[in-house]
């Protein structure tokens, strides 16, 4: 009989099953904001934007990641930026490190457009998560 395991098999990505979600999107038209979700500790961490839809033919995509000291947002600072997703960045993931030293984390994302109709979610994980040989820093 053989034994089961849930560890990786050689060749399996890495992926963080507990990820904390900062923002999803569902049909977003205009400035989309997530709430402060609670990383517990600092961390060098990595923040991904996994974009689905991006339906305008003229739509923009600007997210910016933040951080507090709790979950009013007291002391605001920003952690960095995605580069800016265009229309025709459907289906597009884009990966920005962050050395968070705030518990606190939230995502804000920018829509402008004509027609703007935005899906996707931003989420944090570990650094190790998603790492494969295109993968960049």
């Amino acid at each position: 009989m053989s034994q089961a395991s849930l560890n990786p098999g050689p060749g399996t990505l890495v992926r963080d099953a507990l990820a904390a979600v900062l923002l999803t999107m569902d049909s977003a038209s205009s400035t989309a904001t997530g709430d402060w979700t609670n990383v517990e500790f600092p961390w060098l961490c990595a923040v991904w934007a996994d974009m689905g839809t991006i339906a305008g033919s003229d739509d923009t995509v600007d997210i910016q990641i933040l951080g507090a000291d709790d979950a009013s947002g007291t002391n605001p600072v920003v952690y960095g930026e995605f580069s800016q997703y265009a229309h025709t960045d459907d289906d597009v993931s884009k990966r920005l490190v962050v050395q968070a030293f705030k518990p606190y984390m939230q995502a804000v994302a920018t829509i402008a457009g004509s027609s703007p109709d935005v899906t996707g979610t931003v989420t944090v994980r570990t650094l190790l998560d998603r790492l494969d040989e295109d993968s960049t820093a």
